[in-house]
């Protein structure tokens, strides 16, 4: 099956990409495998093609409601008696988008050209598995139709195919983070693998970043790990519900003890409109309350890894930083704890 290069957006959201956070493992990370793997309420199992189609179906069902089934032509497919939901989902999965996420027709393949969809073919589900196979297109259709984000190489500039395996852990990270407390938005968010030409310019050695971006180094990690860093990330989003950001709030930066440092390399018209994550930062907080080095950063990194030790390690974290437990449990997940099978049931 003749595949095209992936063309991903880099999506200018409140991360901006030039001072996005990166996931390093290798400088150590607020919770292990074993950590994960143990946690409570954790998701274990992935999804099945069953279950996933069942779940869209419905979805369908609620969301199509009385719309009657549409003829339509999509980058050069037509389909016809097709659900204008399902229809709609096929569109952001294809469509192509140019760096401000907005689309860009001179970047638009003909799809129809490029995988010879019709005339065997002129349903969403035939074209999704014409295109990506059956396995991987279900798991793009759940992850846009559930949760809002697209991983769709298609989409993207510079992106390239994320295989099964790695939906299925971007799937159960994402799962990880309960809907009650991450409320998806209407416009899709990026979550894609990025190409060489990404990973040469952003990757710095990275595993992903804030975007969201997956480079190579996320693909070598151990399963557990790759859905903590999908979490990871996620955390990072989880501050910008609230205006100001959470990370950098008086009452956070003082629990971290953080100072800032304005960098002597950045003069005052460029300083103008950089975010508090572009400035160097320095804690005076004791090192045994610290739950990773990485969270040492800065105040960013310190609210990420904080969110993920409350998700994976609760008790270890409520331990060595009972006021930071205490703000994450209240400001960001609202009174839902980790710390019991019976706390985090209905999540």
């Amino acid at each position: 099956m003749k595949k095209q290069a992936g063309f991903v957006s880099v999506l200018l959201t409140s991360f901006s990409l030039f001072f996005c956070s990166f996931a390093h493992a290798e400088r150590g990370w607020a919770v292990s495998e074993k950590d994960v793997a143990t946690a409570f309420c954790k998701n274990q199992s992935s999804l099945s093609s069953g279950e996933i189609l069942q779940y869209l179906e419905l979805k369908n069902q609620s969301e199509a409601g009385d719309l009657s089934p549409q003829n339509a032509v999509i980058h050069g497919v037509t389909f016809e008696n097709e659900s204008p939901w399902f229809l709609d989902l096929f569109s952001k999965l294809t469509t192509r988008l140019g760096f401000y996420g907005d689309p860009s027709p001179r970047l638009q393949v003909d799809l129809q050209q490029e995988f010879s969809i019709n005339p065997s073919c002129n349903q969403v589900f035939c074209a999704v598995e014409k295109i990506w196979g059956i396995e991987v297109g279900l798991k793009l259709l759940y992850l846009l139709a559930r949760y809002h984000y697209n991983s769709s190489d298609l989409a993207y500039l510079f992106s390239r195919t994320l295989d099964s395996n790695e939906l299925n852990d971007v799937i159960l990270g994402v799962k990880d983070m309960p809907l009650s407390i991450f409320i998806p938005g209407i416009t899709p968010k990026p979550l894609y693998g990025a190409g060489e030409a990404l990973e040469s310019m952003w990757g710095r050695g990275a595993h992903s970043n804030a975007v969201i971006m997956l480079f190579s180094g996320w693909t070598h990690l151990p399963h557990l790990l790759r859905q903590m860093a999908i979490f990871h990330e996620l955390a990072h989003t989880l501050s910008h519900l609230e205006s100001p950001t959470l990370d950098f709030t008086p009452e956070w930066l003082s629990l971290g003890k953080w100072t800032s440092i304005e960098s002597p390399a950045i003069d005052d018209s460029r300083r103008r409109g950089l975010s508090p994550a572009s400035k160097y930062w320095k804690t005076s907080l004791d090192s045994s309350q610290w739950v990773s080095l990485y969270s040492t950063t800065n105040p960013s990194e310190d609210f990420a890894e904080t969110v993920v030790a409350y998700r994976y390690a609760p008790s270890r974290l409520k331990g060595i930083a009972p006021a930071k437990y205490h703000y994450i449990r209240d400001r960001v997940f609202k009174g839902l704890e980790f710390t019991s099978n019976q706390a985090c049931a209905d999540q």
